[in-house]
């Protein structure tokens, strides 16, 4: 399930598919949404997936950079990423969408949070990305 934490019925839609459709995680596109990791929305999007023991998945870069858009999506800072992720290590998270320069970035926060994984579909630098991504953040692939 994909939402918005800064839609009003944001919570309500999520408890829904919780209790009636069994829902596996929640995704969240910031950059695509425009909001930043220090919304109050999605603090408590977050601690209701807690209280559910479902993870978050978070998409880091939503628009395929091959294809020009009318409203270009704001990147969400990568130092921002790094200090939410810090004060979220009750929750799982999977990055998702992330190029290999974010997870370049990323990768030490990823590694030292509990619960912390990186999904790595959307890589498309050079023939062997995941090479790039070093032996102990591929421990972290989903």
């Amino acid at each position: 399930m994909t939402v918005n934490p800064q839609f009003p019925a944001c919570l309500d839609i999520v408890r829904y598919g919780i209790e009636n459709w069994n829902i596996a995680g929640v995704r969240i596109a910031p950059s695509y949404h425009g909001y930043g990791m220090d919304d109050p929305q999605l603090e408590k999007l977050c601690c209701l997936l807690k209280e559910a023991g479902l993870p978050l998945f978070f998409t880091i870069n939503l628009e395929d950079v091959r294809n020009t858009y009318l409203l270009v999506p704001k990147p969400v800072p990568l130092e921002s990423i790094k200090k939410w992720l810090h004060n979220h290590q009750d929750l799982t998270v999977l990055f998702c969408g992330g190029h290999l320069g974010d997870m370049e970035v990323l990768q030490e926060n990823i590694i030292n949070h509990p619960a912390a994984f990186f999904e790595p579909s959307g890589l498309r630098h050079g023939s062997f990305p995941l090479e790039g991504l070093g032996e102990t953040m591929c421990k972290r692939l989903v």
